[in-house]
């Protein structure tokens, strides 16, 4: 079982694609009201399986909102090392004739750089 600020990181990174092309297109990431829109839901669903409905919105929702998307920021970045880290591994013992594994992993690692200053501060 992955952590849940990973999971989401994952799912949020992959609005830009690329997995077909190996050319993401990083403008389409979520805003960040898109991110706060689907962790507020994820929360929410986690209170109702736990039998919390009745504490949403309340002081202790909202700091597991702040908390997760925290999380989800830091974990974006994480999650960029990780895939440009495979990408190059994949092209190193898979080649790239049938997808361009380095190339992705070029992508994914300058995301990364580009972004690491503002999540890291």
């Amino acid at each position: 079982m992955n952590y849940a600020g990973f999971d989401i990181a994952n799912h949020l990174n992959e609005w830009a694609g690329g997995t077909d092309t190996s050319f993401p297109k990083y403008e389409l990431l979520p805003s960040a009201a898109q991110k706060r829109a689907f962790v507020e839901a994820y929360v929410d669903r986690a209170y109702e399986l736990e039998g919390r409905e009745g504490e949403k919105a309340s002081a202790a929702w909202s700091s597991e909102v702040e908390l997760l998307l925290q999380d989800v920021e830091v974990f974006m970045l994480v999650n960029h090392f990780y895939w440009g880290f495979w990408g190059y591994c994949q092209g190193a013992t898979e080649g790239c004739a049938e997808f361009d594994y380095i190339n992705y992993g070029k992508e994914r690692l300058d995301q990364a750089r580009k972004i690491q200053d503002a999540v890291l501060g």
